[in-house]
């Protein structure tokens, strides 16, 4: 799939930026003597116990290695990268299979909800279907789907989630969900449907 000119010289620069990090050693901090004559302030007391500054300070430990390979990094920053340069819909593919990769609930999510902010209701569909399949006792995801269910029209595919999420809701948000249901189903535009489902 060929990349737009600016997407591939933006992630280009950011992946060499965050190469350039990586590499750069941290300053080391000079030793104490040094410090303690170079500065015009007094030297420290002489009752401090020797073994104070003869204590070696706690050596940091190497940064921990994420999960990200090199091909789910590229396709996570060009998808967020799509999105703001106007493109959500390229954005949104590119994080769904982001997603579908590194199997990543936060990442299914994130697809579904560029699909949704760029209108586009078959994609977005798809992003949630996905995340379903991928998770299914995800309560999140089945409120997404029920959510673009309605926006689309499809009413009549909105019983099983709706049958999900009143068998997995706790008592304490059961409630307020079936008093939301009539308000969602509102918004439908035929309403012979709605009353079916």
């Amino acid at each position: 799939m060929p990349y737009p000119a600016p997407v591939l010289v933006c992630s280009t620069l950011a992946l060499a930026a965050l190469t350039g990090c990586a590499l750069q050693a941290p300053a080391a901090a000079p030793p104490a003597a040094q410090v303690a004559t170079s500065s015009s302030a007094p030297a420290a007391p002489a009752s401090a116990p020797p073994e104070a500054a003869a204590t070696p300070k706690a050596v940091a430990s190497p940064p921990l290695q994420s999960g990200l390979s090199a091909r789910l990094m590229y396709e996570l920053l060009v998808g967020e990268m799509s999105f703001d340069l106007g493109d959500p819909q390229q954005g949104a593919a590119y994080l769904l299979d982001a997603a579908r990769r590194a199997n990543d609930e936060a990442v299914y999510q994130r697809a579904t909800e560029m699909a949704i902010q760029s209108r586009a209701g078959p994609a977005a569909l798809e992003a949630v279907r996905a995340w379903r399949q991928a998770f299914p006792q995800s309560l999140q995801a089945t409120r997404f789907e029920l959510q673009v269910l309605l926006a689309l029209g499809r009413v009549s595919e909105t019983a099983t989630p709706v049958k999900t999420l009143l068998d997995a809701l706790p008592a304490s948000e059961k409630v307020s969900f079936i008093a939301a249901l009539p308000a969602l189903y509102q918004r439908v535009a035929n309403k012979d449907e709605a009353l079916q489902a």
